[in-house]
Protein backbone atom coordinates (compact mmCIF):
# COMPACT_ATOMS: atom_id res chain seq x y z
CA UNK A 1 0.00 0.00 0.00
CA UNK A 2 2.75 2.29 0.52
CA UNK A 3 4.33 1.87 -2.57
CA UNK A 4 0.92 2.78 -4.40
CA UNK A 5 0.87 5.86 -2.49
CA UNK A 6 4.42 6.50 -3.42
CA UNK A 7 3.90 5.85 -7.26
CA UNK A 8 0.67 7.92 -7.04
CA UNK A 9 3.42 10.77 -6.13
CA UNK A 10 2.64 11.36 -2.03
CA UNK A 11 5.77 11.95 -0.06
CA UNK A 12 6.37 9.22 2.39
CA UNK A 13 8.12 9.11 6.21
CA UNK A 14 8.36 5.78 7.12
CA UNK A 15 9.34 3.51 9.63
CA UNK A 16 9.49 -0.42 10.81
CA UNK A 17 10.67 -2.28 13.35
CA UNK A 18 12.55 -4.00 10.75
CA UNK A 19 14.58 -0.89 9.07
CA UNK A 20 14.91 -3.74 5.61
CA UNK A 21 11.48 -3.81 5.34
CA UNK A 22 11.75 -0.51 4.10
CA UNK A 23 14.88 -0.83 1.63
CA UNK A 24 12.35 -0.19 -1.64
CA UNK A 25 10.39 2.39 0.17
CA UNK A 26 13.47 4.54 0.80
CA UNK A 27 15.34 4.00 -2.54
CA UNK A 28 11.92 5.16 -3.85
CA UNK A 29 12.05 8.39 -2.05
CA UNK A 30 10.76 7.91 1.08
CA UNK A 31 12.16 9.54 4.06
CA UNK A 32 12.82 7.13 7.28
CA UNK A 33 11.52 8.51 10.74
CA UNK A 34 13.44 6.59 13.70
CA UNK A 35 10.28 6.15 15.85
CA UNK A 36 6.54 6.60 15.37
CA UNK A 37 6.96 9.67 17.09
CA UNK A 38 8.63 11.27 14.27
CA UNK A 39 6.08 9.85 11.83
CA UNK A 40 3.39 11.54 13.21
CA UNK A 41 5.88 14.68 14.35
CA UNK A 42 6.00 15.43 10.39
CA UNK A 43 3.00 13.93 8.61
CA UNK A 44 -0.77 14.82 8.80
CA UNK A 45 -2.16 11.57 7.91
CA UNK A 46 -0.41 8.38 9.42
CA UNK A 47 -1.40 4.89 8.14
CA UNK A 48 -0.67 2.08 10.46
CA UNK A 49 -1.64 -1.76 9.85
CA UNK A 50 0.16 -3.78 12.86
CA UNK A 51 0.39 -7.47 13.76
CA UNK A 52 -1.01 -7.44 17.11
CA UNK A 53 -2.77 -5.19 19.72
CA UNK A 54 0.08 -4.87 21.43
CA UNK A 55 2.10 -3.37 18.54
CA UNK A 56 -1.12 -1.54 17.95
CA UNK A 57 -0.71 -0.16 21.28
CA UNK A 58 2.71 0.71 21.74
CA UNK A 59 3.36 2.09 17.94
CA UNK A 60 0.11 4.64 18.77
CA UNK A 61 0.22 5.12 22.74
CA UNK A 62 3.76 4.21 23.46
CA UNK A 63 6.80 6.84 24.82
CA UNK A 64 7.80 7.27 21.24
CA UNK A 65 4.59 6.66 19.78
CA UNK A 66 2.73 8.47 17.08
CA UNK A 67 0.54 9.89 20.04
CA UNK A 68 3.61 11.43 21.46
CA UNK A 69 4.26 13.24 18.06
CA UNK A 70 0.50 14.23 17.14
CA UNK A 71 -0.42 17.67 15.90
CA UNK A 72 -3.31 19.21 16.11
CA UNK A 73 -5.45 18.09 13.23
CA UNK A 74 -3.09 14.56 12.57
CA UNK A 75 -5.82 11.90 11.07
CA UNK A 76 -4.65 8.57 11.81
CA UNK A 77 -6.01 5.30 10.14
CA UNK A 78 -5.64 2.29 11.79
CA UNK A 79 -5.76 -0.82 9.47
CA UNK A 80 -5.46 -3.56 12.02
CA UNK A 81 -7.86 -5.70 13.19
CA UNK A 82 -8.43 -4.03 16.37
CA UNK A 83 -10.15 -4.83 19.47
CA UNK A 84 -13.67 -2.00 20.19
CA UNK A 85 -11.62 -1.53 23.65
CA UNK A 86 -8.24 -0.20 21.95
CA UNK A 87 -10.05 1.72 19.55
CA UNK A 88 -11.93 4.00 21.81
CA UNK A 89 -8.95 4.19 23.93
CA UNK A 90 -7.04 4.96 20.35
CA UNK A 91 -9.89 7.55 19.94
CA UNK A 92 -10.09 9.54 23.35
CA UNK A 93 -6.35 9.74 23.28
CA UNK A 94 -6.00 11.42 19.94
CA UNK A 95 -8.75 13.25 20.46
CA UNK A 96 -7.25 15.05 23.84
CA UNK A 97 -4.43 16.35 21.08
CA UNK A 98 -7.35 17.43 18.77
CA UNK A 99 -6.37 14.55 16.90
CA UNK A 100 -7.91 11.81 14.86
CA UNK A 101 -8.32 8.00 14.88
CA UNK A 102 -10.52 6.25 11.55
CA UNK A 103 -10.50 2.52 12.14
CA UNK A 104 -10.41 0.74 8.57
CA UNK A 105 -8.89 -2.64 8.46
CA UNK A 106 -8.04 -3.69 5.42
CA UNK A 107 -8.38 -7.38 3.41
CA UNK A 108 -6.76 -8.32 0.53
CA UNK A 109 -3.24 -9.07 2.12
CA UNK A 110 -0.16 -8.41 0.52
CA UNK A 111 -1.44 -9.70 -2.39
CA UNK A 112 -4.29 -7.52 -2.94
CA UNK A 113 -2.16 -4.56 -1.86
CA UNK A 114 0.07 -4.89 -4.71
CA UNK A 115 -2.59 -5.11 -7.11
CA UNK A 116 -4.61 -2.21 -5.78
CA UNK A 117 -7.41 -4.67 -5.19
CA UNK A 118 -7.35 -4.65 -0.67
CA UNK A 119 -10.50 -3.49 0.58
CA UNK A 120 -10.36 -1.06 3.21
CA UNK A 121 -14.07 -0.72 5.10
CA UNK A 122 -13.50 2.24 6.95
CA UNK A 123 -15.65 4.54 9.92
CA UNK A 124 -14.86 7.06 12.34
CA UNK A 125 -14.79 6.38 15.79
CA UNK A 126 -17.53 7.93 18.03
CA UNK A 127 -16.57 11.36 19.03
CA UNK A 128 -14.16 12.00 15.77
CA UNK A 129 -14.96 14.64 13.57
CA UNK A 130 -14.45 14.30 9.91
CA UNK A 131 -12.35 16.47 7.77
Amino acid sequence: MAANLRRAGYRLVVNDARPEAATALLEAGALWANTAREVAAQCDVVFTCLPSLQAIESVALGPDGLLAGARPGLVYFEMSTNSPELAERLRASFAERAAHVLEAPISGGARGARLRRGVAPGGRCRGSTPR
